[in-house]
């Protein structure tokens, strides 16, 4: 939503004029963090119950889960829920220290939003025809997973703010280091080069 030119009264102002975006980002910032978390929690709700059925349920007169398709895609599961908390946990934990947290919160909900997708459609397919029955809880995670994706900003808006950080930020650029901060005029960025 763009306001140009909207005249508001000053008895209608909360706070000081011009200075109400920084508190706004900083709340989307924090609700993006804890929306990963509610959908890593939906995704290993799924993925706990594609795990039981696989133990469960027999084909060829053994569990499914024996077979090395099913294995596979158990582990991609749980190594996806892992690292969709491995950096929602980073992201908050910044956000806690008083840190610089945009580019590890863009992180954190550009993964979890394929990624915990992605293990919900393979909870489904381990499930087969039952998963998508009314019965069974599967979809309701899935279709939750789906909408929460597109909550406060898809997987391309935050790839692009990752980019701007990493591109559009003066300096060297060090993968695994934070992004350089802009010094003060008259100052030099510290070298970071790699020798």
């Amino acid at each position: 939503m763009v306001f140009d030119r909207v005249r508001v009264p000053a008895a209608a102002l909360i706070g000081r004029a011009n200075e109400g975006w920084p508190v706004i980002e900083r709340m989307l910032d924090r609700g993006a963090a804890l929306l990963c978390a509610q959908m890593l929690g939906a995704a290993r709700r799924d993925a706990e119950m594609a795990f039981d059925y696989a133990r469960m349920r027999e084909a060829f007169g053994q569990p499914i889960g024996a077979f090395q398709a099913i294995q596979h895609m158990c582990a991609d599961m749980i190594i996806w829920i892992d690292g969709g908390e491995l950096l929602t946990y980073e992201a908050l934990w910044r956000m806690d220290q008083g840190l610089p947290h945009r580019v590890e919160v863009s992180q954190a909900k550009s993964f979890c939003n394929e990624k915990c997708l992605a293990s919900a459609r393979s909870a489904q397919i381990i499930h087969g025809g039952i998963g998508f029955m009314m019965e069974l809880d599967l979809h309701l995670w899935y279709r939750r997973i789906a909408a929460w994706g597109m909550r406060l900003g898809t997987t391309y808006e935050h790839r692009a703010r990752i980019a701007a950080a990493l591109i559009d930020e003066p300096g060297l650029v060090v993968l695994g280091q934070p992004v350089p901060v802009v010094p003060p005029a008259g100052e030099a960025l510290p070298d970071r080069r790699v020798a």
